[in-house]
């Protein structure tokens, strides 16, 4: 069953390394002898097994950060967000919890970010995978009617408003 699951992967879409491990595996278990003992059987197929289990998590430990790192991010982005991207980055085969979930919100001065650590497991395989998102800095706030933009809508700002319709209906341009 391992084998004909082995067969059925295309090498394009796993990582080089993990991929030559399941072929090693998958002619190990090919090549054995005729008259091999059970015990080799069932050797060959965990090596399989293993080398399947490493593969698909070698390909979810590449997928899932490429996924979080085009998910679009927000001041309201949060754990469960990252969670459901990351699952389904991963595959059904491979697990995915949050082992750290950190986030700083962005300001009118500096962006924020998203620090979080996902485990990733497959068979008895682990890994653990880091992804730093950044979280876009938030645009000054708009004061309608502030048009010397100070933070207050006061007479000056009046007084600039009655400038600008002044020179507009008189034909010149406004400034």
């Amino acid at each position: 069953a391992a084998l004909k699951q082995a067969a059925g992967l295309t090498e394009s879409d796993y990582p080089a390394a993990a991929w030559a491990i399941l072929e090693a595996a998958a002619e190990a278990a090919k090549n054995l002898p005729a008259d091999a003992g059970q015990a080799a059987v069932d050797a060959a197929a965990a090596d399989l097994l293993e080398a399947l289990d490493g593969l698909y998590l070698a390909a979810a430990a590449e997928a899932v950060p490429a996924a979080l790192e085009n998910l679009s991010v927000s001041g309201g982005t949060t754990e469960e967000d990252l969670l459901a991207a990351a699952r389904q980055a991963a595959g059904e085969k491979v697990s995915v919890e949050v082992v750290s979930f950190q986030k700083t919100d962005a300001t009118a001065d500096a962006a924020g970010r998203i620090d979080c650590t996902l485990s990733l497991a497959c068979g008895g395989q682990r890994t653990e995978v880091e992804v730093e998102l950044s979280i876009p800095g938030l645009a000054e706030p708009v004061i309608p009617g502030d048009l010397d933009k100070d933070g207050d809508v006061d007479i000056m700002d009046v007084m600039m408003a009655c400038r600008i319709l002044a020179r507009n209906n008189a034909g010149a341009l406004p400034t």
